[in-house]
């Protein structure tokens, strides 16, 4: 009895000493790890401040638009000095999309018309002269006597224009 009773004892020792070794490993653990989470957001912070603000000889920190807006009165701490103006403003701006350029249509040429207009006038200028010489031609026609050798009597139909 007295064997068992030692025996159960140095178990349940070693049972609690195990549970509390496990435990304060638990919370080493966790403690490490909120440790590691909390400096890594710090040294990301740190790093991102640093970016945008410099400090110059006067120990005045100029700040370089961490949270994108202009020196207000409310953010009496931010002040308004040339420089930190000119790099909001160089901030502010936004890029311009670029336009696609439009292909240009090529223009076909385009073909010379004939002038119809004139050439119809000539035509017709022409046809009329023509036409007006045939009427003179007619009127001018004359019988003449033909001198053949061998009839000389004898009168030809034949015309001829003078």
């Amino acid at each position: 009895m007295v064997v068992l009773v030692i025996v159960i004892g140095v178990i349940a020792v070693v049972v609690v000493i195990l549970v509390e070794v496990v435990i304060v490993v638990v919370v080493v653990v966790v403690v490490v790890v909120v440790v590691v989470v909390v400096v890594v957001v710090v040294v990301v912070v740190m790093v991102v401040v640093m970016q945008n603000t410099s400090i110059s000889k006067d120990s005045t920190i100029h700040f370089y638009d961490i949270f994108d807006f202009y020196p207000t009165k409310r953010n009496a701490r931010i002040h308004d000095c040339v420089r930190c103006r000119f790099t909001m403003m160089k901030k502010k701006k936004k890029k311009k999309k670029k336009k696609k350029k439009k292909k240009k249509k090529k223009r076909k040429k385009k073909k010379k018309k004939k002038k119809k207009n004139n050439n119809n006038n000539n035509n017709n200028n022409d046809n009329n002269n023509k036409t007006k010489n045939r009427n003179q031609k007619k009127k001018k026609k004359i019988l003449t006597k033909s001198h053949n050798a061998n009839n000389n009597d004898h009168y030809d139909n034949k015309t001829t224009i003078k």
